[in-house]
């Protein structure tokens, strides 16, 4: 009884800890790819570990507002990412992030402090 009682305590803490999401690895790292040269060709930039860093990146994109739209862009996106067999295509103008979800046809336009943050977190 007192061991169950510990693990269940112990259990419960780290749950407090850290989301519970993260715990025993549940979630895949954040892979970014950048646009390699004016191509459709993309490479691995970076990938983001950190339950912190991935909590931010998920709130930004998922706490947006999206529209319904079939965009077709001059060039292709800046940045590629894939979070838990979502994707988002990025594009900075003028310090704006644009962001694309190909697969719903959903785009936003963040305004300029999120679009910091933003960039911060996948630049």
């Amino acid at each position: 009884m007192r061991i169950a009682l510990i693990l269940l305590t112990l259990v419960l803490g780290a749950a407090a800890v850290y989301p519970l999401s993260y715990t025993g690895g549940s979630i895949d790292p954040i892979r970014i790819q950048t646009r390699v040269g004016d191509e459709n060709r993309y490479e691995f930039h970076k990938e983001i570990q950190q339950a912190v860093d991935m909590d931010s990146l998920k709130q930004i994109l998922e706490g947006t507002s999206y529209r319904a739209a079939k965009i077709e862009w001059q060039h292709p996106p800046k940045y590629q990412l894939n979070i838990q067999s979502e994707q988002y295509y990025v594009w900075y103008t003028n310090g704006y992030a644009e962001i694309y979800k190909p697969d719903t046809h959903l785009y936003s336009k963040l305004d300029l402090e999120t679009s910091g943050k933003l960039g911060e977190l996948i630049q």
